[in-house]
């Protein structure tokens, strides 16, 4: 609203003096406001994406270190278990399903990371589109 808006509002209302502060009040808040969004949006937008970084890539070593104990664990079962009767198979199977599911979580949260640190305006609108 303009100011001469603003005047022939409060001059139809009646209580001229009381309004006008009232308003000016209001506008004082929403100038404040508007200032102080302006002064914490880009440390706003900082915070979003260096959060998203580090959680993503503690995401990532959280599940890349069981999937590289999974991993060593698999070659060691392949090489002192005796696969001729059968038993041993399920335990390297378990293995290498544990690894490679870990892996795959891994992969996905370094995919995330990837994307915050190349096209970090593309990850600032899918993360406040989760948002709403």
């Amino acid at each position: 609203m303009t100011e001469e808006a603003v005047a022939q509002v409060v001059e139809v209302g009646g209580k001229a003096s009381m309004t006008k502060e009232v308003v000016a009040e209001a506008m004082e808040y929403v100038r404040l406001t508007a200032d102080f969004i302006g002064d914490q949006a880009p440390l706003l937008v900082q915070e979003v994406l260096r959060f998203g970084l580090i959680d993503n890539l503690v995401f990532m070593v959280i599940w890349l270190i069981p999937a590289l104990v999974a991993g060593y664990g698999l070659y060691k079962a392949i090489k002192a278990f005796d696969f001729d009767d059968g038993s041993d198979v399920a335990v390297c199977f378990i293995l290498s399903a544990f690894a490679s599911g870990c892996a795959a979580l891994s992969f996905c949260a370094a995919r995330v990371a990837v994307k915050i640190t190349f096209a970090p305006r593309l990850y600032l609108i899918q993360a406040f589109a989760d948002l709403v």
